[in-house]
């Protein structure tokens, strides 16, 4: 019987391993993606992601596929216990990261920031400093942010998705 299965793949390896297996009869892969803004040689640069760097779902059967996998270039084995089953990747995950891919990426919907919001820096020069919103800014992209954990108080305009409420 054909289940999901989580294998976990050498790390950058995720796309070739993905692209091996779907040509492959009966087995079926999802290799979830995120996009992201990230600081990269002083400038934000929009980035594609693997959502769990090393690691990819198929669904297949073990007892047929499992030996095609495991020597699949790339791979190091399927997520299992120590006598070596696999453990199934129960559907309701599957199904979450279905619903959530739009054009091959996991899209996660940013909360609603407000005027006074507490938020910390996840990113980018200002990582791990905490702040207070002080307005949305348009297009809905960036905020404004008071950072407080200076000794001068800084205000710092930000993209979203590098600030997280507290």
């Amino acid at each position: 019987m054909r289940n999901w299965y989580c294998i976990y793949v050498k790390r950058g390896h995720e796309d070739a391993v993905s692209t091996k297996l779907t040509d492959l009869q009966q087995i079926e892969v999802l290799n979830p993606k995120i996009r992201r803004k990230k600081f990269l040689r002083s400038k934000w640069r929009d980035v594609q992601e693997p959502l769990f760097p090393s690691y990819i779902f198929c669904k297949l059967e073990p007892e047929r596929h499992f030996h095609l996998v495991r020597y699949t270039r790339g791979v190091r084995r399927l997520v299992g216990n120590r006598a070596g089953v696999p453990y199934e990747v129960p559907m309701d995950i599957i199904d979450f990261m279905e619903d959530h891919m739009r054009d091959g990426f996991i899209v996660f919907d940013q909360p609603k920031l407000q005027a006074g919001d507490k938020v910390r820096v996840q990113d980018g020069p200002f990582l791990g400093l905490d702040g207070e919103v002080l307005f949305e800014m348009k297009p809905n992209e960036r905020v404004m942010v008071l950072l407080t954990n200076l000794e001068l108080h800084a205000r710092v305009e930000l993209p979203r998705q590098l600030v997280a409420k507290i």
